[in-house]
């Protein structure tokens, strides 16, 4: 009996890519308290979600949707040269292992982002944006103790039944990785606060 994989026409291979893949003890506890220091510099804003009104992409303010602040660190900050390079040094190797998608590089800025108790979530949606930036691999890397705060887990659908999600335990300096496509959700923060740093 042939494998799938000899049955393929030669032009094809067999698809290896995982549905998500988690570093541990990707930034110490000490660069992830440096990064929340350093973020206190810049202004948090709403988060807002992108609709469509009347046919034209929009932003809007939905809660119910999404509700957290967030920030963006630019590149050009110099104060994020060595997570920048660490990001990158991990992703080249995590994306060659587990996903082989035709990466480039970075097209936005990181994204930090705090969820608030008592409702600080974001519910199902994907990354991958239509008519939008690129978008193949999503990054989150978990910056608080979950010491700190109760409910956030992340949760991502890796079956395409969305009421089954996996949740992913992540602990201070952990990143997972996962297509930019798969829906996933942030459960609501009941409790302190949740702080993270998301990546494209």
């Amino acid at each position: 009996m042939k494998e799938p994989e000899d049955q393929l026409p030669s032009y094809c291979s067999y698809d290896y890519v995982e549905n998500f893949v988690v570093t541990k003890e990707f930034l110490t506890p000490q660069e992830c308290n440096k990064i929340i220091h350093e973020v206190k510099k810049y202004a948090l804003n709403d988060a807002e979600i992108q609709v469509k009104k009347d046919g034209v992409k929009t932003s809007d303010l939905n809660e119910e949707i999404r509700d957290s602040k967030i920030s963006f660190i630019n590149y050009d900050d110099a104060r994020f040269d060595w997570l920048f390079e660490k990001i990158l040094q991990t992703l080249v190797n995590v994306n060659e292992d587990y996903f082989n998608f035709d990466i480039v590089g970075f097209q936005e800025d990181l994204q930090f982002t705090e969820y608030n108790a008592p409702s600080g979530h974001y519910s199902d949606h994907t990354d991958k944006l239509l008519n939008g930036k690129v978008r193949k691999l999503t990054m989150v890397i978990q910056l608080t103790d979950p010491e700190e705060y109760e409910g956030g887990e992340l949760e991502i659908v890796t079956d395409g039944n969305i009421e089954k999600p996996l949740t992913v335990n992540m602990k201070q300096g952990d990143i997972v990785y996962f297509a930019s496509w798969m829906s996933h959700r942030v459960k609501p923060v009941t409790s302190g606060k949740r702080k993270t740093l998301v990546a494209w």
